[in-house]
């Protein structure tokens, strides 16, 4: 503001982002906890849309994502920011990055009820989007569900899983423990390679 230059959208947006970024420790060193980094991130956005500067999905997706990486996850607070958002027109009302990133938030605060309801806002969820269910759907200890929406996405709804898709379906059945669920871990594996063609990751 000294220099009498105007920020533009891209000004906030890089400014929101070096602040919500999982790198930005190694910016602001180990003495901004991320919540206050959040904090000034929320700051950053109402001044945004006080000037009538919309942030784009792509920074509102960063800012829910890093509400839900807060050492408490902040999903209540994520959700009533995607709320206010939707009804200001200022994000479209299930948007897929600002939704699938809600989703992420709401499973690591271990909210099923609240995964579900996000990831149902969704019309037209893709890969990225369901991945997130699979893995906001295993941190709540819910493999099952995790199974069954793989089974319903990947098979009956002809999206194409990735790596990612596999590794969290293979990583929760062997976290059971058991024989069925090492068989079924095995099975997705040679399904993944065989089928997917897709090589694993380490």
């Amino acid at each position: 503001e000294s220099t009498g230059l105007r920020p533009t959208v891209k000004s906030y947006n890089a400014l929101i982002y070096g602040l919500v970024s999982e790198k930005s420790v190694k910016l602001f060193g180990e003495c901004a906890t991320l919540d206050d980094r959040v904090d000034e991130a929320l700051k950053f956005l109402r001044d945004m849309m006080r000037v009538k500067l919309k942030p784009n999905s792509v920074i509102v997706a960063n800012i829910i994502d890093a509400l839900g990486r807060c050492q408490e996850p902040r999903v209540t607070e994520a959700r009533t920011l995607v709320e206010k958002l939707e009804q200001g027109n200022i994000v479209s009302a299930g948007d897929i990055k600002v939704a699938t990133a809600l989703v992420g938030a709401c499973g690591r605060a271990g909210d099923i009820t609240a995964v579900l309801k996000s990831f149902q806002s969704l019309q037209q969820p893709d890969t990225i989007a369901v991945n997130a269910l699979l893995g906001a759907c295993c941190r709540c200890g819910r493999n099952e569900l995790a199974s069954e929406s793989f089974d319903r996405y990947f098979k009956q709804k002809c999206l194409e899983p990735d790596v990612i898709s596999y590794s969290i379906v293979i990583g929760a059945f062997l976290r059971q423990y058991s024989v069925i669920a090492f068989t079924r871990a095995r099975s997705l594996y040679k399904e993944m390679k065989d089928v997917g063609g897709i090589r694993p990751d380490t």
